[in-house]
């Protein structure tokens, strides 16, 4: 057994606060999961900021799947349209005016 140490990363405050203003959601709202919690990745009892500030990767690519949800089309040019453009989810929601619910963006 050996010391180790676990760095948890945490998105941009600017991001966050982004998202959050798209999302339309009580920040301070506590996230509770009732049903099958064992689909809720994150966990549970933080603050809505809390979780996207700590928990989610908000800096990272959008998966083709989320891709196509959140455009609303099935031919998506994954490489060029998301992968080489380097576009994250904040990047998608502001460049096609859509709003994301909170369900959708965490589970």
């Amino acid at each position: 057994a050996g010391d180790h140490r676990v760095i948890y990363p945490v998105n941009s405050q600017c991001v966050v606060e982004a998202l959050l203003d798209n999302l339309d959601v009580d920040r301070h709202a506590i996230i509770s999961v009732e049903g099958q919690p064992e689909s809720y990745p994150f966990p549970t009892g933080l603050t809505v900021y809390e979780t996207l500030s700590h928990c989610a990767d908000l800096g990272a690519l959008v998966s083709p799947n989320f891709v196509r949800m959140i455009l609303q089309r099935k031919d998506i040019d994954y490489k060029a349209e998301i992968a080489h453009p380097r576009r994250t989810l904040i990047d998608l929601l502001f460049q096609h005016q859509r709003k994301l619910s909170l369900e959708d963006l965490l589970f």
